[in-house]
Formats: structure tokens, sequence, C-alpha cells
């Protein structure tokens, strides 16, 4: 197998690639396999590994790609466990980690088997040690600490450090509070010196207390004594706590012993997770090159279509996409203007090849076939060296000489600007003798040159073929463009004169020129403005078809969906339709039915009442509106008769007592309520105008309790009205006391109590509440008649029942809500 020389990287900028490719890896293991990535030994290798990344490509694209998160750098860590070395709590949060990774990418390989059979097989051989790392992820919480139930005997160690501290704490707090100790201490508090408690203590009062000094304040003033009194308790701390260190070190020692078991495995893993990251990266740069498919070629020809250099494409630069198609062992010499693009054309030919070798998708957005080359072979750029005494031509004629020694049917050759450097004549004709040789050596050629003797070869010998860059002269540019089969002009002057050389000597470089030469030239460029005229031409077309394709496709995609709009109205009217007929067709049913069969005034009240209901459950279901602008409201907004809004009623109030607790008392409208402070809010922007209530209620429906029968002279009675509403009350819990379901109406009359009431029970019923409180005072009786006859005549109220012990007695009635 023949070696691609470190000359051939250097020239086609191969470690610039490799580096673009890190960037796309996710893990340490995968950045250091592509920044020292090879071509492969075998065909059959970048066959594979090919494969490979197109399945990754597959994944990406149908939303499961390969990824590395929780994969940690473990190399270092199994280093260090060979060398018996003990790991901490983090490095062993490392390694649950990444095994939870190998884990999660055999699950993906299990699910990806049918789209994705070879990659599948590479995840499928990690290995996820599971036991492994349930005891690591058992022993240690999310810090990287050990946890208690890490060992029975670290438990035990912990709980009884935990009681001694206890204890320890304890006898401090009597110190403090021990009036022998005020003269002497510093300050009130107790605190920790080398693991010891002690006492801030007056550096004077030091040897009216017996202890031990632990240290002192900065300043000298205090010191921190010890007391005899928690000497042997702090001595019992600082034993457990030694106890607790060697259980937890045994305990690290043990759990490396156990990774030290599984390191071969882990080793492996971190192989194969370097290797499918480096894949993973992969498929990200032929998914950022937009590669097209790719294949190995059997019978050796070249068939690169859309070929763009890959670094020029990753750098955002616009670049002109090339097609270059040769066959075994033929040679194309490429002819254009400086500046034109033919050094770029070869370097971009070689790295594709080299991708190729390493198993990389080559950059091209169309079909791509290159044959595996066992060497690529270039001779580029200024070698000379002041050292070597080598001139540049000297350093290219050696080169060469290495090259032909190397140059067989496996090898691909890139020559640039081949023997220049010296006497034009020489030069040529030393030039076709290089390319001559290199042919019937049968390697694949591209050379770049401006000599005549190589662009007349095509014409000569069949194994050489022309190509060119163009060049426009209209515009005095390159065009960048390859052009098969023709020669391309040079373009020096026309060159010359696009980079500002003075018109007049470009003319006198003009009137030099060898008539032959120039004639030549002439007719070549002649040729090349009309090729590109025509290839302009046949662009527009392609533009206008291409146009003219995508409107069809537009009209026609506009034709179907408006034919199916169209489609879903008709369908969509008809089903309206119908459901209207229906619902006026039972609606008339049902009331030619209520209206037989409601023969009495109950029948009636009856029948009003379900009408209620169903108002009552369209109500329920309308939206609720958000609150209005507003902020947050400080003390200073609370002052008595301030204006605030309160989320619960959803309606602004005015503060009637601001108290001096979390609760005040406000008023919105005729309903007071306790609120929290924390809950009132400043309006900075509109207030909202208040909902329409009355919709839910089905007791506004017809006439008032109270004015339609009249407030009970009788208080027994009444009494014996609230029983028969509540007996089928449950037996709930003492209700709260919450601002948002609570209604006082102690101070208003009866009427405006009992409108009172009606908005604040179509609030409950709008919001869902399952219960309320309505607070009415005891007084004359009046107003908890009229609350419970409002109540009794309401459909939405389930049951109603008087206060408990601790809910207000006879002065409340709790009412439980449909």
């Amino acid at each position: 197998m023949a070696v691609v020389p470190e000359k051939t990287y250097s020239d086609l900028e191969w470690s610039r690639l490799l580096g673009r490719l890190a960037d796309r890896c996710q893990t340490e293991g995968g950045k250091a396999r592509a920044l020292t990535l090879q071509p492969l030994p075998r065909a059959e290798d970048a066959r594979r590994r090919l494969v490979l990344v197109d399945q990754g490509r597959t994944l990406r694209a149908q939303g499961t790609p390969v990824t590395f998160e929780g994969v940690g750098e473990l190399g270092p860590l199994l280093e260090r466990v060979e060398r018996r070395g003990v790991l901490e709590g983090p490095e062993f949060l490392q390694i649950a980690s990444t095994l939870e990774a190998c884990a999660r990418l055999r699950k993906l390989g299990r699910g990806s088997l049918g789209v994705a059979p070879e990659l599948s097989e590479l995840l499928a051989s990690l290995q996820p040690l599971a036991d492994l790392k349930s005891i690591l992820r058992e022993s240690f919480d999310d810090h990287g600490a050990l946890e208690d139930g890490a060992s029975p005997e670290l438990m035990a160690l912990r709980q009884r450090g935990r009681a001694l501290r206890e204890e320890a704490v304890k006898r401090c707090k009597s110190l403090l509070g021990d009036p022998a100790m005020e003269r002497m201490l510093q300050d009130d508090y107790y605190t920790d010196r080398n693991q010891r408690f002690v006492l801030p203590i007056k550096a004077e009062h030091r040897s009216d207390l017996p202890g031990i000094v632990q240290g002192s304040s900065q300043s000298g003033a205090t010191v921190f004594m010890e007391p005899e009194a928690l000497v042997e308790l702090n001595n019992r701390i600082k034993m457990t706590a030694l106890d607790q260190e060697r259980e937890e070190q045994r305990i690290l020692e043990e759990l490396t012993a156990l990774v030290r078991q599984e390191r071969l495995e882990m080793r492996s893993n971190l192989d194969s997770l370097a290797l499918l990251d480096l894949l993973a990266a992969a498929a990200r740069l032929a998914d950022d090159l937009r590669c097209g498919p790719v294949e190995i070629a059997r019978d050796r020809r070249v068939r690169l279509q859309g070929l763009r250099h890959p670094l020029m494409v990753l750098a955002g630069s616009q670049v002109v996409e090339n097609g270059v198609e040769l066959m075994p062992g033929a040679t194309l010499v490429i002819t254009g203007p400086n500046t034109g693009g033919k050094t770029v054309l070869l370097k971009t030919v070689g790295i594709c090849a080299l991708m190729l070798r390493a198993g990389l998708p080559p950059s091209c957005t169309g079909p791509c076939s290159l044959p595996f080359f066992e060497t690529v072979l270039t001779d580029m750029g200024d070698d000379q060296s002041i050292d070597e005494s080598l001139s540049t031509f000297s350093a290219h004629m050696k080169n060469v000489g290495r090259i032909l020694e190397a140059a067989g049917p496996a090898a691909l050759v890139l020559l640039d600007e081949v023997a220049v450097g010296t006497d034009p004549i020489q030069g040529a004709a030393l030039a076709r003798a290089i390319v001559e040789a290199l042919a019937d050596r049968e390697a694949l050629v591209l050379v770049t040159t401006h000599y005549a003797q190589l662009k007349e070869l095509p014409a000569r010998d069949p194994r050489f073929s022309n190509a060119s860059l163009g060049f426009d002269l209209e515009e005095l540019r390159p065009t960048y463009r390859l052009l098969s089969g023709a020669p391309g002009s040079s373009s020096a002057l026309s060159v010359a004169r696009r980079l500002g050389l003075p018109a007049e000597l470009l003319e006198r470089a003009a009137g030099l020129l060898d008539p032959a030469a120039a004639k030549l030239d002439q007719l070549i460029s002649s040729l090349e403005q009309e090729r590109l005229e025509l290839q302009r031409e046949r662009e527009a077309i392609e533009a206008e078809q291409a146009r003219l394709a995508s409107a069809r496709r537009e009209a026609e995609e506009a034709g179907r969906l408006l034919r199916e709009e169209r489609a879903r109205l008709h369908e969509k009217a008809y089903d309206e339709a119908v459901r209207e007929l229906r619902s006026a067709r039972d609606d008339l049913e049902r009331v030619r039915r209520r209206l037989r069969q409601a023969r009495s005034e109950e029948d009636a009240r009856d029948l009003a009442q379900r009408v209620d209901r169903d108002a009552a459950r369209l109500a329920a279901s309308a939206p609720r509106p958000e609150g209005p602008p507003s902020r947050p409201a400080n003390d200073a907004d609370l002052a008595p008769g301030a204006s605030v809004w309160v989320p619960s009623l959803g309606r602004e109030a005015k503060v009637l007592d601001a108290g001096a607790g979390d609760q005040l008392i406000v008023q919105a409208g005729v309903v007071k309520a306790k609120v929290s402070r924390a809950e009132l809010r400043v309006l900075t922007g509109p207030a909202p105008k208040p909902r329409e209530a009355g919709l839910a209620l089905g007791a506004r429906s017809q006439p008032s309790p109270r004015r339609s029968q009249g407030v009970p002279s009788s208080a027994p009675e009444q009494e014996a009205r609230v029983d028969q509403g509540s007996a089928a009350a449950p037996s709930e819990g003492l209700h709260p006391r919450e601002p948002q379901t609570t209604c006082d109406l102690r101070g208003l009359r009866v009427d405006e109590a009992e409108e009172a009431l009606a908005r604040f029970l179509d609030r409950m019923i709008l919001e869902g509440a399952q219960s309320a409180l309505i607070i009415h005072g005891h007084g004359t009786g009046a107003l908890r008649q009229t609350v419970r006859l409002v109540l009794k005549g309401t459909p939405q109220v389930r049951s109603f029942r008087p206060g408990g012990q601790g809910e207000g007695g006879d002065g409340v009635t709790v009412v439980f809500l449909r």
C-alpha cells in the first residue's frame, strides 16, 4: 500500500479540514480521532465507513441523531485506577453518567435497526454495565458526596455525629443563657473552630472560664474558648468524624476496586464512543456540505458533480459548482487566466480524494464516484529553501522526481503550473515530457499550465483532454466555471487591465506579441467568449424552465388547496345547517311538550328553573377575562379610601380599614370582604367594565322570594324552612373563611343584600366554586331569612347549613354549589 506524502497533506490543507471535523465532535475522544484521521488502508474499510456516515445522516434527518450528552473524559480516570489510585465522588459520577449515555445509545440502536443496521450494530457494542452504574448512583448524591446509605456503618456514624452535634448545640445554648456567663461573653452566639464548638469570650476574661482557647479574632479582643463542659463532647464529635472519614475512604476504595474490575469494558466503551462521535461529526459535516450520494468507483472512472471546495463552503464563501469526469489513466490539462480558480480546482479534487480515502463523503452536491486512490501526489506552491540551496524551480523538480518514482495506475497526481521558473521554451518542453511520462505510468493526472505545447497535446494524444476556467471579457473577471473539451486563454493582458496596469503599458505589450501566438490567443478567447455566451443562454433557459415549473407547481398546489377549502366550507355549511335544523326541531318539540305538561304554577316555576340551569351551564363555560394591567400594592397604596384591584373578586374596590395585620377590609360595590395585603394590586391601566351578572343565577329569573312571599313573621317557621333546605347537606369540614369565597352582607339593607348576594352567587358559579360562606350576622334575623330563602330558590345551590362551631354559628350560612 502506497503512502500519502506529508507534502500532499500540507498542499491540500488536510489539517484544516480535520479541524472543521473536530469542531463537530462532542467528546474529547472523538475530537482526538478527528484531528488525527488518516486514510483507511482498504477500499472496503472506506466503503463501510461511508455507509455508517450515511446511516448517521439518516438518523439526523428523522430527528433521532446520535448524541453524546453525559459522556465524560474517562481516560485519565482509568489510568489512575490502573495505577491503584482512588477516585473521588465527582469522578464516580462521570463514570455513571457515561454508562447511562451508553445505555441510551444502545436503546437508540435497537430502535434504529431497520434504517441503520450497521450503525445499530456498532451502538449495540456499548456495554452499559448496569450493576456498576446503579451502585454508583445509589452511593452518591448529585454533587458527588457519599449518601448516608452508602454503607450501614456510614449511616450509623453520621447519625451518631448528628446526635452529638445536637447535644453540643443544646449545651452551648445552655451556657449562653447562664447569667454567670453574661459578663464574659463578647456576643450571644456559639461557633466552630477546628471542628470543636466554642464560645466568643472577651479576652480579659479568658482566665475566668476553665477551658481551652481554640483561636482568637483578628483584633485580639475576642478569644474562642472551649469550656470544660464541652471538651469531652467535642472529643466524641471529633472521634466520630474521624471514624466517618475512615469509613468514607474505605467506601471510595471499594468502589474504585469495582471500577478497576470493569476497566477493560469501559476502555472498549470509550473507543466505541470516540468512533461513534467521529461518525456523527462526519454526518454533520456531510449535511453542512450538502453532500450527494457517493460510491467508490470500481471502474476507476472519476465522476464529480456539484464539486466545491469544502473549506470555502464552510467559510461561507460564494462557491461556483463544477463537474469533472475522467477516464482511468487520463490526463486533464487545465488552462485559463491567473486568479481564475485553477489551483483551487486541483485542491478540491485532491481533498475530495483524501476524504473518500478516509471514509468521508466528498464535497459534491451531486452524485460522486471516485476511485480508491492508493496515493495522492501533489506539486503545488513554492518550496524554495535557502538552507538547502534550492530555488523555486529546483524544489519543484526535486518533488517531481519523487512523484515520478511513486506514480502508478492507482495514483492521483496534481501538478500546479508544472515546470515554471525557468526558460519558457525549455520549461514547456520539460512540462510535456513530465506529463507524458506520468501518462505512461497510467496515473490519473490533473495539470494546470499556460504552456501552449500542453494545450496542444489533446489534439495529438487521446490520453489527454483539455478543460478551461472561463474569463468574461466583457466584465473583465473570471467566471470560475470549468469548461470541458477546449483550452482557455491565459488572458494575461485582460487580467493586468483589471488589476489596474496603465493602458499605454498594455498597448506596448500587445504590440510585442508574436503575431501567430497573438492570433491563436485571440481565436481561443473568441471561442471561449462564444462558449460563455452559449452557457449564459443555456443557464437562462434552464432558469426560465425552472421558474415555469415552479410556477406550475405553485398554481397546481393553489388550485388543490382552493378545491379542498371549497369542499371543506361546503361540508361545514351543510353540517351547520343540519345541526341547526335538528336543534330547531328539538327545541320546538321540547317547548310543545313542556307547554302541554305545564298545567300549574308549580310546573311553570319548574320549567323556568330548568331554563335557568341551562343558562347557568352556558355562563359557566364562558372564558374568564384576564386581569387589567396592575402592579403589587405597597403599604403607601393601602390607606383608607384608596382604590385597589382585588383579583379574587375580579373587580376594583375601596380600602375601608387598613388595619395592622396581614388582613384588611375592602368594599367592592355593596360587597365587603377581608382580603390579604399580598393579594392586592394597584391598577396601571383602565379598569375593565364590571361583568354582567345574572345569567347563571336561576333565582333571578323569578320573583324575589322576599317580595313574592314576604318576610315571614315567625322565626320558628323560617328555621323550619332552613332545616328543610339543608337536610341533605353533606358533613363537610369547617369552611375556611377565604376572601374569594366569602360574602359579607352585614350593614346592608335587605334589598341591597339580596342584590349583592345574587352577584356573589353568579361569580361563584362562573368560577366553578364548590362552596362559599355568607356572613349576615344575627341581628333581627331578617337578613338571615332573606339569604336562606334566596338560596332555597337557587337551582345551582346543592345545599346549605348554618355555620358550625369555629365558623361563626348562626351568624353565617355555608352554601354548597352544584
